[in-house]
C-alpha cells in the first residue's frame, strides 16, 4: 500500500487469485465451484485499510472498547449479513458464510477435514468465541471451505515474493536452496508445484491435505 505500482499485489487481485485457484484445485477433485467463488470472493470483505497493521490497530481499539477483538473475516460475515442492501444482508447460505469465517490463510495447516455438522447458531458461537480467542482456530464444514483456505495461502506465498523482488527488498538469489529445489523460485512454479500436490493428495479423500513432503 501507498507505492505507485501497478504490478504490486492489492486486495481486489489477491481475491482474484484466491477465486482462480481454489476453482481450479475444486474442478478436479469434483466439488461445486460456485459455492467455492462465493466464499473465495467474500473472504476478504472485511479487511481493512493498511492490510494486517490496519487491523491489529483497530482490534486494539475494540478490545480496548470491550467489544472483543477486530477480525476481518468477522467483519466480512457481519457486512455480509448486516450491512450490505441498506442493513438487510445478502440471506447467503450457511456454507458460504462459514467458509467466509473459518478462511483463516495466516493459520497453516498441511490437512483439513470439514467439520460438517454445523448449523447457523453454531456460526454465531463461533464468532463469539473468535472475537475473545482470536487465535483459535476453525474448521470450514464443507470441503468447498477447506480449498478456499487453503487457496488464500497458496495464492499470497509465490506473489509476496515477487512483490519483494520487485521492489528490491529481496534478491530471486536469496530465495533458500531447499525451497527453490522444492517449489522453483517463481509464482508460476510455486502455485503449480502446490496446485498439483493437493490435488494429487485430496482425490477421492474425505479432506483436503498437502504431501509430507
Amino acid at each position: 500500500y501507498l507505492i505507485e505500482n501497478d504490478h504490486i499485489t492489492h486486495r481486489m487481485l489477491h481475491v482474484q487469485l484466491v477465486s482462480k485457484i481454489a476453482r481450479t484445485i475444486g474442478r478436479f477433485l469434483g466439488l461445486n465451484e460456485d459455492l467455492i467463488e462465493a466464499v473465495a470472493l467474500g473472504h476478504d470483505i472485511g479487511h481493512t485499510p493498511f492490510g494486517h497493521d490496519g487491523e491489529r490497530i483497530l482490534s486494539e481499539l475494540c478490545v480496548e472498547h470491550g467489544i472483543g477483538h477486530f477480525l476481518h473475516n468477522v467483519q466480512s460475515v457481519q457486512f455480509l449479513e448486516r450491512v450490505e442492501r441498506k442493513g438487510r444482508g445478502w440471506n447467503l447460505c450457511l456454507q458460504t458464510l462459514d467458509g467466509i469465517l473459518c478462511h483463516d490463510g495466516e493459520l497453516h495447516q498441511r490437512k483439513l477435514e470439514p467439520d460438517c455438522d454445523k448449523k447457523f447458531e453454531n456460526l454465531d458461537d463461533e464468532i463469539r468465541i473468535k472475537k475473545k480467542v482470536p487465535d483459535r482456530k476453525q474448521t470450514p464444514m464443507t470441503l468447498e471451505g477447506c480449498v478456499v483456505r487453503m487457496a488464500d495461502t497458496i495464492s499470497y506465498i509465490g506473489r509476496d515474493i515477487e512483490d519483494a523482488i520487485r521492489l528490491s527488498m529481496i534478491r530471486r538469489s536469496d530465495l533458500p536452496p531447499s525451497c527453490v529445489r522444492l517449489f522453483g523460485d517463481t509464482n508460476g512454479s510455486i502455485v503449480y508445484k502446490l496446485v498439483t500436490d493437493i490435488i494429487k493428495n485430496s482425490f477421492r479423500k474425505p479432506c483436503i491435505a498437502f504431501s509430507e513432503e
